[in-house]
């Protein structure tokens, strides 16, 4: 085969593979957003929290699963801007959900603390949403949840490549 059947042969096979990818791009974002609307709908909020917008509740469950977190470490593993992320804090510490308290370290930074009715709620919320996911996965067959599982680790390389690229 000549170089330029070749690089013809490469390109059909990466346009092959892209429509494929394109094809399930669209049955993965078909089902993440009914993952996102069953969580919504079924689980709601956390029960005093109704009114927090999506990105105030990953604040607060990223402060549930690093207590003491900074400014700047929030909104890097958030992926917003500082200042962002201090007007969140100051908001969910009007509503009760968020303490901030001065860094012992460097007595001009802060770091985040949830209150321990935020805290309860937001494990209770968290027990709801596997309760579901448990009853859900004791309802396929058995050839089902090992499809499943087998999928696992390549939803989690899925989802970092697409953290990687945003």
């Amino acid at each position: 085969m000549s170089a330029p059947d070749r690089r013809d042969a490469k390109r059909s096979a990466t346009s092959g593979t892209q429509a494929a990818a394109a094809e399930l791009a669209e049955q993965a974002e078909v089902l993440f957003r009914a993952f996102r609307v069953i969580r919504r709908r079924v689980l709601a909020r956390p029960l005093g929290m109704g009114a927090q917008l999506g990105s105030h509740l990953e604040l607060l469950n990223l402060v549930r699963r690093q207590p003491g977190l900074r400014v700047r470490e929030a909104a890097r593993a958030l992926r917003l801007a500082s200042n962002t992320i201090s007007t969140m804090a100051g908001q969910l510490e009007s509503a009760g959900l968020l303490e901030r308290r001065r860094d012992a370290e460097d007595q001009r930074g802060v770091r985040f603390y949830l209150t321990s009715t935020t805290q309860a709620e937001l494990a209770d919320w968290r027990d709801r949403r596997l309760d579901l996911l448990v009853d859900a996965l004791a309802q396929l067959d058995a050839a089902d949840r090992q499809r499943v599982t087998a999928a696992l680790p390549a939803l989690n390389r899925l989802v970092q490549t697409v953290r990687e690229r945003s």
